[in-house]
């Protein structure tokens, strides 16, 4: 058992837990008991006639799997997977989908040989037959609430307040570490403990390019929290990148599922060995349910019934988005959307909204997002999600598209609070690091009837060969030397494998870690 929870609104450690998965009998009995918890885990049962494995609601735990001469291997460890299991052979499909989204969907991974346990799934193994039976004790649906907005506000203050209460809880006095970014998420977990006059926090950012270091240490000075950051050189990411130190994070973070976030890695260690981030701290990402929830286009709303073609148009619009001159094909992904979100089965989704969020919630949140905890557990490092308490995924899961659609109410809501607990003024509250004038009219467009229009312009753009020598003669340099991490290679070797890519560092790790191009030395399983 790993990662701690809420049961019958008291907190249990992983040990706690447990003791109460072994008092169940059943796999009924079991999945209503981890149905039950408000918390993050992941299970592994090995009984005399059968191995179970689960997970919570987001997959915060990823285990992989493999079955071979009648037994069952296990393990959170990619690199100790790929030494155990047979000979492997990789998936032409899914290096299309690591490449182009960052991630593996569905039970599959990188090689057809091993699988990866799903968010909200049950997995059990007969051992004397050898055949594997999966399960669902959470599957996403959607509701059609009406509501106004001043009882939405007050509504989302009880289950803020109750979800950090519960955050609290688990802290225990702990000292709380607040990776704060220029973004809303962090603004919102650092603003909730001022609020509640929670004072053992500490906030840092790492630095990645731009202007968020200076917006974090603003919101961090006006809320009277301490910041800390480490200044990490291209040598250092260079270091960091040629050890083995970067191995042993790839195989404990999942790689053979989704593409390792190293962002805060080098970062984090550096703040740990100065003792500037105390070694009991539990650290508190800002991930929020919402945001797999926030960006349903506008035309699947008015759809009357689920087209699988559209759904995986749209998914792959939004998300399939690095290294855009990848050929990705669309009747492999079609069918593995299908899937993913269940069709042709009992949980088979009721709308096209419910269909795309599901694979959102199931997908990218959590191979993408949720897995960038792995970095926590690398460095021995306990770690809480207040934004994803259930209390408020069941919040977000009955609000009306309106209030949801790009976050309106939401980040009004948070600006709002910044310019009464921050004392400050609504135009100092709402500065991000995004507010550059492409993505705030990509935010308001997407899906709307000209989106399609807008999205060819700006693809037409992005594909043609004149943004490709612009962003080499004159852009790249830059680039490179505001963001250390472009450490892990050479000028030369960004601007040789740069082919146009809108998220450049993250499309040539994939390839990268894909063995498809070479920017050192790292060679994975």
């Amino acid at each position: 058992m790993r990662g701690h929870a809420f049961y019958k609104d008291e907190y249990q450690d992983a040990e706690n837990l447990a003791s109460l998965v072994q008092e169940t009998d059943d796999v009924e009995e079991l999945s209503e008991f981890l149905s039950s918890l408000n918390g993050f885990f992941s299970v592994v049962v090995d009984a005399d006639d059968e191995t179970v494995l689960a997970s919570d609601r987001m997959r915060t735990g990823p285990v992989f799997y493999s079955v071979d001469d009648g037994k069952i291997l296990v393990s959170d460890d990619c690199g100790w997977m790929t030494k155990e299991t047979p000979p492997l052979t990789r998936s032409k499909v899914s290096e299309v989908e690591y490449e182009t989204s960052r991630f593996v969907t569905s039970s599959n991974t990188l090689y057809k040989e091993i699988s990866q346990l799903q968010s909200g799934e049950i997995v059990v193994f007969d051992k004397s037959s050898a055949d594997i039976s999966t399960y669902q004790h959470h599957t996403h649906t959607t509701t059609n609430s009406r509501i106004d907005e001043d009882e939405l506000r007050i509504e989302f203050q009880r289950v803020l307040d109750a979800a950090f209460e519960r955050l609290i809880d688990a802290a225990d006095g702990r000292p709380i570490a607040v990776p704060l970014s220029g973004g809303y998420d962090s603004r919102l977990i650092a603003l909730m403990l001022k609020r509640l006059e929670y004072e053992n926090v500490i906030t840092y950012t790492v630095n990645t390019g731009g202007d968020t270091l200076a917006i974090a240490e603003r919101v961090a000075e006006n809320l009277g929290f301490p910041w800390v950051t480490a200044n990490v050189t291209h040598d250092e990411w260079g270091e960091f990148y040629n050890s083995d130190t970067w191995d042993e994070f790839f195989h404990s973070a999942a790689y053979l599922g989704g593409l390792p976030s190293p962002t805060e890695v080098p970062a984090l260690m550096k703040l740990k060995r100065l003792g500037k981030i105390p070694e009991d701290a539990l650290f508190v990402p800002g991930h929020s349910a919402l945001d797999s929830m926030k960006a349903t286009p506008e035309e699947l709303e008015r759809a009357n019934d689920i087209q699988l073609g559209r759904l995986t148009d749209h998914i792959v619009d939004q998300h399939f988005k690095y290294n855009e001159s990848t050929r990705i094909p669309s009747c492999d992904i079609e069918s593995r959307v299908a899937e993913s979100i269940g069709m042709d089965t009992s949980i088979e989704p009721r709308s096209s909204v419910e269909a795309f969020e599901r694979w959102r919630l199931k997908e990218r949140r959590a191979k993408l997002i949720i897995n960038g905890s792995r970095v926590y557990d690398f460095l021995g490092w306990d770690w809480w999600m207040p934004l994803e308490d259930e209390a408020l995924y069941e919040f977000w899961r009955r609000v009306p598209m309106s209030y949801k659609r790009h976050r309106s109410f939401y980040e009004e809501y948070i600006k709002i609070l910044y310019a009464d607990i921050g004392a400050v003024s609504i135009d100092e509250a709402k500065s991000t690091e995004d507010d550059s004038f492409k993505l705030m009219v990509a935010d308001k467009l997407r899906g709307s009837l000209i989106w399609p229009l807008v999205s060819r312009s700006y693809a037409l753009w992005d594909n043609s060969w004149m943004k490709q020598k612009y962003m080499v003669e004159y852009k790249l340099e830059d680039i490179y030397q505001s963001d250390p991490r472009y450490g892990i290679m050479s000028k030369s070797e960004l601007k040789e494998y740069y082919d146009g890519q809108s998220y450049i560092f993250f499309s040539l790790l994939s390839r990268d870690t894909l063995e498809k191009i070479d920017l050192g030395t790292v060679e994975l399983s």
